[in-house]
């Protein structure tokens, strides 16, 4: 009931609704599985709390793409397909960057400035927070979700997606585990 609420109670507007029909077909979203990845840096990189690092170092981002490859096999096996994007929502463009360049044309993204929705700087409040709404909404539009590190913008997108059994989550109870969701047992 409550994904239900969700949609009656905060309509997408045609704008929107026009720009996420856009992007689904220049990302690929209608014709691949897609993997969204959602890395989160923390609020150091939006500027108004340079003490929150989530991720300290280069091999806590790494980690989330060898788990991200791990995923994209286990649906090449479950699926027999090859047909598979990964749409990385990410509030650094550093990190955008660095996974297109390693990674490749499988690497999709919404290109634009991200907001923090609670602290945006000013003069960059709607396009950054458009941006951010596009990346919310791809996120619970993809086939399946990796999700690296605690975050309310995760807690927002499952609130959304009614459930789906769909989620591997990088972290388990703080561990790194690459944990599966079971819905790409064989």
């Amino acid at each position: 009931m409550l994904g239900c609420d969700f949609y009656y109670l905060f309509k997408k507007s045609d704008v929107l609704e026009n720009r996420l029909r856009q992007l689904k077909a220049e990302l690929g979203f209608i014709d691949n599985i897609v993997l969204g990845i959602h890395i989160r840096e923390g609020d150091s990189v939006f500027h108004h709390n340079k003490g929150d690092k989530r991720y300290k170092n280069a091999e806590d981002i790494q980690n989330a793409f060898n788990c991200a490859t791990k995923v994209e096999n286990k649906i090449k096996d479950k699926y027999n397909t090859t047909k598979i994007i990964w749409f990385l929502a990410a509030d650094s463009d550093k990190r955008k960057t660095y996974a297109k360049e390693k990674y490749g044309s499988k690497v999709k993204y919404v290109d634009g400035p991200i907001e923090h929705i609670g602290h945006p700087m000013k003069g960059n409040e709607d396009a950054g927070q458009l941006t951010m709404l596009l990346d919310y909404f791809l996120m619970q539009e993809s086939d399946f979700k990796l999700y690296t590190s605690p975050s309310t913008f995760d807690d927002a997108v499952e609130y959304i997606s009614l459930g789906k059994p769909t989620v591997i989550q990088l972290f388990y109870r703080n561990q790194l585990s690459c944990k599966m969701s079971k819905s790409l047992e064989i």
